[in-house]
């Protein structure tokens, strides 16, 4: 066996080791549920008992939470601010809750949403208490703090795609909790075009909304 060989072994079991420790770690602290025993039935989902257990939850109860969908960046600052895994490993954890139904995904441009489905809202009911009461506070804290801007990104959206006709239709949506405020679509001629009215529609909906309404209801 060469040197590399040596190394490369040497790593992986490092590597394993360290996993290892920090999953114990985070299971003494009550971070991640030792157990985690689904019941039978239509309502709860299975999330297995793994060390993405906790990582789920985490998405859940911040999904619950906010009453809405959190962009993959916001979701991802969350996680990495608070260190409580890695990028890579949360686009892992996002993936396996889509294809198990726990959460819904809608593209829209240069951004995806994640939203609580039926089956992701039973489960972080029945795992609530899985959650350390200090992630809860982190997390509950975090969204406090950053309410405009997720209450904007996903409230305020604009996307635009090119057209038969080979120009673009721009289409801008504002919503106030469930109540749909505008939905406006605009065919412009160039994707710059385009993607300068989306840049400006999730900056300037309120003031684009006064005025359209002051001018629609004057006489």
């Amino acid at each position: 066996m060469g040197i590399a060989s040596i190394s490369l072994l040497v790593f992986r079991i490092l590597f394993l080791w360290y996993t290892e420790s920090a999953v114990q770690s985070f299971c003494r602290h009550g971070y991640i549920p030792e157990s985690a025993e689904i019941p039978e039935g239509e309502g709860v989902p299975p999330l297995t008992d793994s060390p993405f257990t906790l990582y789920k939850l985490i998405v859940l109860y911040a999904l619950e939470k906010t009453s809405g969908p959190l962009t993959n960046a916001q979701l991802s600052d969350i996680f990495l601010s608070h260190s409580y895994t890695s990028y890579f490993h949360l686009q892992e954890v996002l993936s396996d809750m889509l294809e198990t139904g726990l959460i819904a995904s809608q593209a829209m441009h240069h951004m995806t949403c994640y939203a609580l489905t039926e089956k992701g809202s039973s489960a972080i009911e029945y795992f609530y208490n899985d959650i350390s009461p200090v992630i809860r506070e982190e997390i509950t804290a975090y969204l406090k703090e950053h309410a405009r801007d997720i209450r904007n990104t996903s409230r305020v959206t604009a996307d635009y795609q090119k057209t038969a006709a080979q120009d673009y239709l721009v289409h801008c949506r504002a919503q106030e909790k469930e109540a749909l405020l505008m939905d406006l679509q605009i065919t412009v001629p160039t994707e710059s075009a385009a993607r300068t009215m989306a840049e400006n529609w999730r900056e300037k909906s309120p003031e684009i909304y006064d005025v359209l309404l002051k001018t629609l209801l004057s006489e």
